[in-house]
């Protein structure tokens, strides 16, 4: 294969069942489709339009403060000829610090950063509009167009506000990466935030990993293998999608718009994972089966926003699909399409897959080993998710009876100094009936990432 002819990324689904047992009622249905590159063609370096949203409130004081700085300093000198960095502070108020163009970072740029003091509360509504409209003033399509927040903090009284402006950007082609240091700040509004900017949040528990996260997260955003990337579900008839989740490399969930389409675009039906083809003109892709005993309705298709595909550009989502009694032999159950644009170029290009499962009279099937680890792994972290709603209203005894469940799921997947840490907090929280912060954050965000890429996930047999 020749490198204008070999595809830089590849799409490939596999199922928890290697057969659907035909029986007479719904039964559910896990499809992994995962994202990863090909190592046939390298990743492209994209100029970049940055812009450092970084909270400088009274508590980011010290040694917070200090490697916030040496981070900004260590983007400023790393861009290149052709890129854009804006550099926006913000505690009560906002204002913009440095807009540099270009790959020259000025000697003034480091002495401004470094007259930056910790003062006053935190307001982000103020800091992140100044930086989304910063961004936007130096946005171009030809750029990946990124905004990266930094706090430790709340803010007070204007989440919406800061949810519909993330929303707004992602849709106008700014993504929003969210970072949180330390242990006093909102995770559940920062997560809702990275997820309506269409990007990630991490947690930072310690000063001395600011920069090495300011690092990754450049060179992730530098160089990509695909750009505005969006992933496409539709169900056949008498199949629906209960719930898409990002599995790897982080748990997260994902930006979805629904809509109703008479036909997929494309030609007939295809093996699992095939490689990648050029839009075509519209094409039937109705399904061959229907719902047994139901007339035929058309099939909603689901889309979620990925944004751009970087360095690291392998991913994994979890598909939990409701399947209604199947009259076929041979079912197709639903399509999954990734469209994107190539780094260099405006051509839209799609990955197509079928999920396609033959159907058995037994209702013993083999299943899948990895595919159920990745269900295992998901549902430990859904499990310690609800204990925090639960804690959070009042009810204690259902919070630790949902710890307890996750850690003995977690000591069964091997992840043993995990469960160790979620049964102490559950036994903390019997006796004081309070949660505490640090580990609320250490256990979630630990369990996010539960699920590593697995290279080896797809046998032969998918490929």
């Amino acid at each position: 294969m020749s490198n204008d002819e070999a595809a830089a990324i590849e799409l490939k689904v596999a199922c928890d069942k290697c057969a659907l047992p035909s029986l007479a009622e719904d039964q559910m249905l896990y499809a992994l489709a995962a994202i990863s590159a090909t190592g046939y063609v390298p990743p492209t370096r994209v100029p970049l339009n940055l812009c450092l949203v970084l909270d400088h409130s009274s508590s980011m004081h010290g040694e917070k403060l200090k490697q916030v700085k040496e981070s900004a300093k260590y983007i400023a000198h790393q861009m290149r000829t052709g890129d854009r960095l804006t550099l926006v502070v913000f505690s009560d108020r906002a204002k913009t610090l440095i807009v540099q163009l270009g790959g020259t970072a000025a000697q003034t740029t480091s002495q401004l950063i470094d007259a930056v003091e910790a003062r006053g509360g935190t307001e982000i509504y103020a800091g992140l509009t100044h930086g989304l409209e910063a961004a936007r003033k130096q946005q171009t399509d030809a750029f990946g167009n990124h905004v990266v927040l930094l706090t430790d903090g709340h803010t007070y009284g204007d989440e919406q506000n800061c949810l519909e402006a993330a929303r707004a950007a992602r849709e106008a082609g700014i993504f929003l990466t969210v970072l949180g240091v330390g242990t006093e700040w909102n995770d559940e509004f920062l997560t809702d935030l990275a997820t309506a900017g269409g990007g990630a949040l991490e947690y930072i528990d310690s000063p001395r990993k600011i920069a090495e996260v300011f690092q990754a997260h450049l060179r992730n955003m530098q160089i990509i293998y695909a750009r505005e990337a969006n992933l496409h579900v539709r169900p056949a008839e008498g199949v629906r999608l209960k719930d898409a989740c990002r599995v790897s490399p982080y748990i997260a969930n994902l930006t979805r718009e629904d809509t109703t389409r008479v036909s997929f675009r494309g030609g007939g039906p295809t093996r699992l994972g095939h490689g990648e083809r050029d839009l075509p003109p519209g094409g039937d892709r109705s399904s061959p089966h229907q719902k047994m005993g139901a007339q035929a309705t058309t099939p909603m298709e689901h889309s979620f926003c990925l944004g751009h595909l970087g360095q690291e550009a392998d991913q994994a989502f979890l598909l939990e699909l409701i399947v209604s009694p199947q009259a076929t032999p041979i079912c197709r159950l639903a399509h999954v399409r990734l469209d994107y644009l190539p780094p260099g170029n405006d051509v839209e290009k799609s990955l197509e897959a079928e999920v396609i499962l033959p159907t058995v009279t037994h209702s013993q099937v083999e299943t899948d080993s990895k595919v159920r680890d990745v269900v295992e792994r998901l549902t430990a972290f859904r499990l310690q998710e609800k204990a925090w709603a639960s804690a959070q209203a009042g009810d204690i005894p259902q919070a630790t009876q949902l710890l307890k469940a996750a850690s003995t799921r977690l000591l069964s997947l091997g992840e043993s100094e995990l469960s160790q840490a979620v049964f102490a907090e559950a036994q903390q929280m019997e006796r004081t009936g309070q949660t505490s912060s640090i580990a609320v954050k250490r256990i979630r965000y630990g369990t996010r990432g539960l699920i590593p890429f697995l290279p080896r996930l797809f046998s032969r047999r998918n490929k």
